[in-house]
């Protein structure tokens, strides 16, 4: 199928800038701003336009394990110790090695409850006691 260039645009602007926007795509690509999202609707039903677009996203989209694949490599290359850090997070967070650190951490100690060592704690410094 021939493309025109405003298709083309169109195509570009919505795996591009426009992260999926029809309508912004449309507008990009030159149409009037008045039927830009009538023009996007159909435009997406548009066989080989909407298999150019996937084709697009899939070309662009990494896999988990390139990404991992590739924090791995930036490792090595690292030569700030601050960045270092950053990318063994990254790598970390990637792996599911990382809590989500807003959790709520509970330690439960032989037949204690939570509530109760939370209520001790509380009680200790009322009294002025620190536990």
């Amino acid at each position: 199928m021939y493309l025109t260039l405003r298709r083309k645009k169109f195509i570009e602007a919505y795996t591009g800038k426009c992260f999926g926007n029809g309508t912004k795509s449309a507008i990009e690509a030159g149409y009037s701003t008045k039927t830009a999202r009538s023009i996007a609707s159909e435009l997406l039903k548009i066989p080989y336009i909407s298999g150019q677009i996937k084709a697009r996203i899939k070309a662009n989209t990494l896999s988990a394990e390139d990404i991992v694949r590739r924090l791995t490599e930036l490792i090595e290359e690292c030569t700030n110790a601050r960045d270092k850090a950053r990318v063994y997070e990254l790598l970390g967070k990637a792996k599911g090695i990382f809590k989500d650190s807003n959790a709520p951490q509970v330690a439960l100690f032989a037949g204690i409850s939570p509530q109760a060592t939370v209520n001790n704690r509380v009680n200790s410094d009322i009294r002025g006691n620190s536990a």
